[in-house]
């Protein structure tokens, strides 16, 4: 066999078997973005919409380790999760969202394992639970917003309907200059951008929250109030 038919059988197996793997590649990349797009959720005509909203947003990429005054060992992010389901599964007026932020493990050090949590109670039920990655390093809260989005009933009445949204974690640092924690030291993660995070929450900027309560160390400051006070009526920090 020549010595250029020989390189074009190379050539076409080393072509082959790369293209196969780009081919599965893409389909695998499809398929985690069309799973992720789903339609708002619409309530029946027949069910009476949820007269108030909580959500929690629970920081978790962390160590959060403490001891009570038995000398047992806890996690302070997984008992706010599991006081945030039993308030869900008694609040049988309204709806609940829990967004818990654990750390993300990645498959190959490339495909994340979605090991944050999502769950939506409605009237007492949960009615979602899935698991999900953060999109963006820049600004906070962009998939748990649209996750909150999506699930918010499309037939409440805003006027009518209390929303409160409360957030677990570190101290969020004024400026940049700071990091936000050392679990996540490249985060964009300030006062300012904390802030329009929480703004995407709302469902129009006519809206604000009836209540925002920060349960982090320092941040209630004058310029977190200031921050937050076009997105909320009240503040607990």
């Amino acid at each position: 066999m020549k010595k250029s038919a020989v390189f074009s059988l190379r050539f076409f197996i080393v072509s082959h078997f790369f293209m196969k793997r780009f081919y599965l590649l893409i389909t695998l990349v499809s398929f985690l973005v069309a799973g992720c797009r789903s339609s708002k959720v619409v309530l029946p005509e027949s069910e009476t919409p949820p007269s108030y909203s909580v959500t929690y947003i629970i920081h978790g990429d962390a160590n959060y380790l403490y001891h009570d005054a038995g000398g047992n060992a806890l996690q302070a992010d997984e008992q706010v999760l599991e006081k945030a389901k039993k308030i869900a599964r008694n609040a049988t007026n309204g709806e609940v969202f829990i967004f818990h932020q654990k750390p993300e493990r990645k498959v190959l050090w490339l495909f994340p394992k979605k090991d944050r949590q999502f769950l939506y109670y409605r009237k007492g039920e949960l009615v979602h639970e899935q698991k999900y990655s953060p999109h963006s390093r820049k600004q906070p809260f962009v998939t748990e917003a649209k996750l909150y989005q999506q699930f918010y009933a499309a037939n409440i009445d805003t006027a009518s309907h209390e929303n409160v949204i409360l957030y677990f974690g570190h101290e969020v640092p004024h400026n940049q200059q700071s990091p936000y924690h050392y679990s996540r030291p490249n985060a964009v993660f300030n006062t300012q951008n904390f802030a329009r995070g929480m703004q995407s929450f709302l469902q129009s900027q006519e809206n604000k929250f009836d209540l925002t309560v920060l349960s982090t160390c320092n941040n209630g400051t004058p310029a977190m109030v200031h921050a937050l006070s076009p997105y909320t009526h009240y503040i607990l920090a």
